[in-house]
């Protein structure tokens, strides 16, 4: 059975050699509207996901892939019979590689669309964390790629094929997905905890510096030598969605709890 990827990305960084590099692995190219015509345009053959799944996206692009011949092939393990049988019977591809963007509701919170209620709400993303989730939960055979910069990463580890390193790269992957995911679902409900009504009118509060709701999702940075005192474990973490924290040791022991509050003083 032909093996399929499905690129579904607002963010064509580096699309079109990885759309490339997977038809040279003999990838079959699924993908949705802008992301087809971006790839034909600099022809590269695709199928498009309405003409695959049968089904014309509708409800003014609300529902594009939510689709069993989509999550199908994203879903099925690869090494239960059963599951690939159902694929076969019902003409659905395996999904090996599936990239995908998110709308970039983080970035509108940031700007003058967030006082557009209506708009912000056409700004939360269904479609592509469906897919994306369904794939980093399916890790162990299908690559869930949110960041371009791993394109050629992916390229070559399916070049490699299966080995216990691929198998960790896909978990990691798994894991990057799921840690956005988590702020993105954490931002939507900060900003949705703002919204009031004002004389029938849903209105944004922009005054308050505390949210009713926020979230942050932390990443370990740092094992340090030992916590408060000696005894204790210790990490330092910071928030995934800043830039690694900007210090080198250059010599000395692991750096402690102490020593970061000596830094902070």
């Amino acid at each position: 059975m032909k093996k399929a990827a499905i690129l579904s990305v607002s963010d064509k960084s580096g699309l079109v050699a990885f759309a490339r590099g997977l038809l040279e692995l003999d990838f079959c190219l699924l993908a949705s509207g802008g992301t087809a015509r971006h790839l034909r345009e600099h022809d590269i053959d695709v199928l498009g996901v309405e003409v695959y799944t049968g089904q014309k996206e509708f409800l003014d692009g609300r529902v594009k892939t939510l689709h069993p011949k989509i999550h199908g092939g994203l879903l099925a393990r690869h090494d239960v019979a059963s599951d690939m049988q159902a694929l076969e019977e019902a003409e659905i591809y395996p999904i090996h590689v599936a990239a995908v963007n998110l709308y970039p509701f983080e970035h509108h919170v940031q700007s003058e669309t967030r006082f557009e209620y209506q708009a912000m709400i056409e700004h939360i993303d269904i479609g592509g964390p469906t897919m994306i989730r369904a794939a980093a939960k399916n890790h162990r055979f299908v690559y869930p790629v949110l960041d371009p910069a791993e394109y050629p990463a992916v390229l070559q580890a399916l070049k490699e094929g299966e080995t216990p390193a691929t198998q960790a790269y896909r978990r990691t992957l798994s894991r990057r997905v799921f840690c956005d995911l988590a702020r993105y679902n954490a931002a939507i409900a900060s900003y949705m905890s703002r919204l009031s009504d004002d004389e029938n009118e849903v209105r944004y509060d922009d005054e308050s510096i505390c949210a009713p709701v926020e979230g942050v999702v932390l990443e370990a940075h740092q094992t340090l030598r030992y916590g408060e005192n000696p005894h204790q474990e210790a990490c330092l973490y910071r928030d995934s969605a800043m830039e690694p924290l900007p210090w080198v040791q250059h010599q000395g022991k692991e750096l402690s709890y102490n020593n970061l509050l000596d830094f902070d003083a």
